[in-house]
């Protein structure tokens, strides 16, 4: 009898063992689209940036604000988005509090607060790229965020709804959450330690207080957790933790990478999400010091014996939680 309850026991741990799972260290690309412009000496960069990393598949964060411009030509900006895609790729949103694409939504432009201090230049033509999104109402935003969803459902950007989010300057404060969660969205990457925008905005400026204010506490080695629910739904936040290549040298790029990788070794049953990215608009200034960021960051996590993959979309995968 004793011998069968000791077999039972070892197939038990055999078992377990099996179905226990290891943890990954994920990278994950991400791209916002600003709604600005889209220049031929971007997408040119862009293409070469995919071509040295062939494995790695991008969340798109894509902006409708490049078809409300007055002279918007949109088979041109259709050919120059789709230029971009990949088999993996997987496209979300990305909104910033634009005039046109706020009027377009049939809301009042908002003209404070200004984060940067210039988002009211040029406003014949378009202007409000950095006016905080909270400054509307949960009405407006719903109507902003239903809008431009349809807008690239139209123009056949989207295949199908977008389930993933970045706001327009990190600022996606109670009233954007609680517009996600409603309107079907699972995932928001626009939490971000404010201390990356120091060098380009200072400290004492708007746009790090309003990040300080949303963000409280997230840091370099922050993890997805979820953000809001309801009896429908979850919205899960994965930080945008190593933040976007305009505010991080290869220097700063690596220093948070190495504390992602020493969390990671201390548990390595744990699932790892280090969030980075780039801006469309600024590919060619900073997407070449990205790519010198990611070749030491697959070399240092090798020298460690941790392999480091490119996260696969969507990340909301009941096989990751």
């Amino acid at each position: 009898m004793m011998r069968f309850v000791h077999l039972a026991l070892i197939l038990m741990m055999i078992s377990h063992n099996v179905l226990a799972k290891k943890g990954s260290f994920y990278i994950v690309m991400t791209s916002d689209w600003e709604g600005r412009e889209l220049l031929e000496e971007n997408i040119k960069v862009v293409k070469d940036f995919r071509a040295q990393f062939p494995q790695m598949p991008i969340l798109h964060f894509l902006n409708p604000a490049y078809f409300t411009k007055p002279d918007a030509r949109p088979d041109d900006i259709i050919e120059k988005t789709e230029e971009l895609m990949k088999k993996g790729d997987e496209r979300g949103l990305h909104i910033h509090a634009w005039k046109t694409l706020v009027e377009d939504s049939g809301v009042l432009f908002r003209r404070k607060p200004d984060l940067g201090g210039w988002s009211l230049y040029g406003c014949d033509y378009d202007c409000g790229h950095v006016i905080s999104l909270e400054s509307y109402s949960e009405e407006e935003l719903t109507k902003v965020v239903q809008n431009s969803v349809n807008i690239l459902l139209n123009h056949g950007v989207y295949k199908k709804r977008p389930k993933s989010f970045r706001a327009g300057a990190w600022m996606a404060g109670p009233k954007v959450r609680s517009v996600l969660l409603k309107e079907g969205f699972q995932v928001d990457s626009s939490a971000t330690p404010p201390d990356y925008v120091v060098p380009a905005w200072g400290k004492e400026g708007p746009l790090y207080k309003h990040i300080s204010k949303y963000w409280e506490g997230t840091t370099r080695t922050s993890s997805p957790y979820v953000l809001l629910r309801n009896e429908k739904s979850e919205l899960w936040e994965f930080p945008d933790n190593g933040s976007l290549a305009d505010y991080t040298s290869p220097d700063v790029f690596m220093k948070a990478f190495k504390l992602n990788v020493e969390k990671y070794l201390e548990n390595t049953d744990q699932d790892i999400y280090f969030v980075t990215g780039f801006h469309i608009e600024t590919a060619s200034r900073y997407l070449p010091s990205l790519a010198m960021s990611l070749r030491e960051a697959f070399h240092y996590g090798e020298s460690l014996g941790v392999e480091v993959k490119f996260a696969q979309f969507p990340l909301i995968n009941a096989s990751l939680f």
